[in-house]
């Protein structure tokens, strides 16, 4: 049978459009391209109370598209996968028309 249809292949490739469906999320890549941030700086920056930050970093995480690094207590973040930036985009793209 193909990849595309192997049950692991489905569930990874769901788990991480789920990633990427939630504004919150979306936003939090947006502040991530091209730099390492902390949950501090990003909690600040969206007006989003820490925990709930958290939660949403777990989700992209686990999902493979960020990586978390400690830098004393602060916990800052970076994406993995730059391509991700070309999918948001292409969906940027398909909307505007």
């Amino acid at each position: 049978m193909k990849k595309i249809f192997e049950e692991d292949f489905l569930e990874n490739k769901s788990e991480f459009l789920h990633a990427l469906a939630n504004p919150i999320r979306l936003m939090i890549l947006s502040l991530l391209e091209d730099k390492e941030v902390c949950v501090s700086d990003l909690s600040n920056e969206m007006k989003v109370k820490q925990p709930n930050i958290s939660q949403h970093l777990n989700i992209l995480r686990n999902a493979g598209i960020i990586k978390k690094k400690r830098k004393g207590k602060t916990i800052c973040y970076s994406v993995v996968i730059p391509k991700v930036y070309d999918i948001l985009k292409n969906v940027d793209n398909m909307l505007k028309k």
